[in-house]
């Protein structure tokens, strides 16, 4: 398992876009993540917009753009909003809400 900072990332690369916070890479799967403590549609499209640069190849070489999946989470800490809720599900996006959850949706993707 690979965790990449995005902030570091995009800044090297000198991309001038929106983007999540971090990107775990485990096995062939890209996890994009974006931490925050009330989600937001903003927050929902820094996952778009994230897996966007991934897909066009942006990200290389530290981001493979020939990864076999990429997953969108919103790690949340409080409560969310219906609308947000369901966009961010409607685009395939999961949301936990605390490091527990978050560990525990990663280990089922390693199983």
């Amino acid at each position: 398992m690979i965790k990449i900072d995005l902030e570091d990332l995009v800044k090297r690369k000198r991309l001038q876009v929106k983007h999540a916070d971090y990107v775990i890479i485990l096995s062939n799967t890209a996890i994009i993540i974006e931490e925050t403590s009330r989600p937001k549609l903003d927050d929902v499209e820094k996952l778009n917009k994230t897996r966007e640069l991934i897909r066009e190849g942006l990200l290389e070489p530290e981001i493979p753009k020939n990864l076999n999946k990429t997953i969108g989470v919103i790690h949340r800490s409080q409560g969310i909003d219906a609308p947000v809720t369901k966009i961010a599900r409607w685009r395939g996006y999961a949301i936990v809400n605390c490091d527990k959850s978050l560990n525990e949706f990663l280990q089922k993707l390693k199983e």
